[in-house]
């Protein structure tokens, strides 16, 4: 729809004459006694998917106050060879009517418009953003909502001197995010798109944006229930965090924190690495993982130990050792997996103790809990006229090395042409007959925290009338401890061979 649409002045909404006789795709809109005498036309108008009931917006009625900036991501919508296809949100104003709207622009991208409208078209929920009307003009397509909104993520910096409020602001969010999805599930397929997550203003609540990129999810939210305030905005007050305090008892507090402010980091390490699930290692940035130092460890370590994840056909011997048709393994890969049971929780109730004890007083996020290690095999892709053969797995009690270590073992794998595997071939024989090499990886997964969510812990705990850095909360949780450990565990080197061979 172009801009010659007039808005009544007093109500600020489109003329009912103009309604009735206009419609999308008309070949000469506002012409009158026009004589066509003949020829042939095409309208190059965009048929548009808004319902004939629904609110058309003259583009040049609306007024753009000022830009409300996403990341990059969602600035540039798409792009190909000819084209660049643009998305920017402005705060708005329509037409005569001075109540606080949001436009959202679309430059060319007139599907990613088109999806936009047709999602919130669909639903009606206080918690996902509600559609005003819609203007098309001159390759800019604008939807336009209720409201005047501020990004999730900029309300949520604001209070980024409080741990305790930004946990307790995205538990709350938590709550109005999953009544809004239950309900859009129902109605949208959800599942295949993306979200953005807004404050309304004048409501001070959570609202949903569907996007189209079903990449785009600037937050996991969990469903975690509080005593709702009566507006986020209201949360501001100086001395809400100390009534945020008041309102939790620890175990909530401390599973909040676990949940909401976990910061996770995985990494290629040395295949010659040992790796301590449960234990709390200093990383400095820069540095390989061999340089690492331990601080802590868990007390009363739980690790959870899987096998190989191999396909079905896959036979396993009494001894450990499992047997895979070689033509099924070509090209793939083939990992085993250790991780540690123990909740953060456990470790974010004693860490500021033990960080006293080891006097340790910055560099907070460069302290990181091992939880997790996948040892992968790569096999590659085989010679012409390979012949038929077995590959071998060692058992994989053969990667445990301690009660919480895990190692390469000398030798994980080879190639058989004997079905028993007690002929193993060398590296140098697998490679001769086209067998393909096998490169071993090791993936660690780990969580930290700031220097902002450690001040939160010890703000809770004085809070409480607490030491801000004593283990007094252990006796509430019941959690097992770790220990403080400032010796170096230096990694021991061990031999592989490039084919895992014999």
């Amino acid at each position: 729809m172009d801009d010659h649409q007039r808005l009544s002045p007093k109500s600020g909404s489109p003329s009912p004459k103009n309604l009735c006789t206009r419609y999308t795709g008309a070949f000469f809109p506002d012409s009158q006694h026009l004589v066509v005498a003949g020829g042939i036309f095409t309208s190059n108008n965009v048929v548009e998917s808004v319902p004939p009931d629904f609110l058309r917006i003259p583009l040049g009625s609306i007024d753009l106050r000022r830009e409300i900036r996403l990341d990059e991501a969602m600035v540039v919508v798409s792009r190909n060879s000819k084209r660049c296809s643009i998305r920017r949100v402005y705060s708005a104003r329509v037409g005569s009517c001075d109540k606080p709207m949001t436009a959202i622009l679309y430059h060319v991208a007139w599907q990613d418009w088109n999806n936009c409208v047709s999602c919130h078209l669909s639903v009606r929920h206080s918690h996902i953003l509600q559609i005003y009307g819609t203007a098309s003009s001159s390759g800019i397509h604008a939807a336009v909502f209720h409201g005047d909104l501020i990004p999730f993520k900029q309300f949520l910096a604001s209070f980024r001197h409080s741990s305790i409020m930004q946990v307790y602001i995205i538990a709350y969010a938590s709550l109005q995010t999953s009544a809004a999805e239950e309900y859009a599930a129902a109605l949208i397929p959800t599942s295949a798109l993306g979200r953005i997550f807004w404050i309304r203003r004048s409501t001070g609540r959570l609202s949903l944006e569907f996007i189209g990129d079903q990449t785009y999810a600037e937050f996991a939210f969990g469903a975690e229930e509080l005593s709702p305030p009566e507006s986020l905005m209201a949360l501001q007050h100086p001395h809400q965090e100390a009534q945020v305090i008041a309102s939790l008892g620890f175990h909530r507090w401390y599973s909040l924190c676990a949940l909401y402010q976990t910061q996770r980091r995985s990494s290629s390490i040395s295949v010659q690495a040992e790796v301590k699930l449960g234990s709390i290692i200093y990383w400095r940035p820069g540095r390989p993982f061999q340089d690492t130092t331990e601080i802590a460890k868990s007390v009363v370590p739980q690790i959870t130990r899987y096998g190989w994840d191999v396909l079905n056909g896959t036979k396993l011997f009494r001894d450990g050792f499992s047997r895979c048709n070689a033509a099924d393994v070509f090209s793939s890969e083939i990992s085993l997996t250790r991780y540690h049971d123990t909740p953060h929780i456990s470790w974010l109730a004693q860490a500021n103790s033990i960080f006293r004890q080891l006097q340790i007083v910055a560099n907070y996020g460069d302290y990181i809990f091992i939880d997790w290690v996948n040892f992968i095999l790569k096999i590659g892709a085989p010679n012409p006229n390979t012949p038929h053969g077995y590959l071998f797995l060692c058992p994989p009690v053969h990667f445990d090395i301690g009660a919480t270590s895990s190692r390469w073992p000398a030798r994980p794998a080879y190639w058989s042409l004997d079905p028993s595997g007690n002929d193993p071939l060398s590296a140098e024989e697998a490679a001769s007959l086209g067998y393909p090499s096998i490169t071993l990886r090791t993936e660690a997964s780990m969580a930290f925290w700031d220097e902002n969510v450690y001040a939160g812990l010890r703000k809770f705990n004085e809070g409480k009338g607490l030491d801000p850095e004593g283990q007094d909360v252990l006796r509430d949780l019941g959690f097992p401890l770790f220990e403080g450990d400032r010796s170096d565990h230096p990694t021991a080197d061990i031999e592989l061979t490039a084919y895992c061979g014999g």
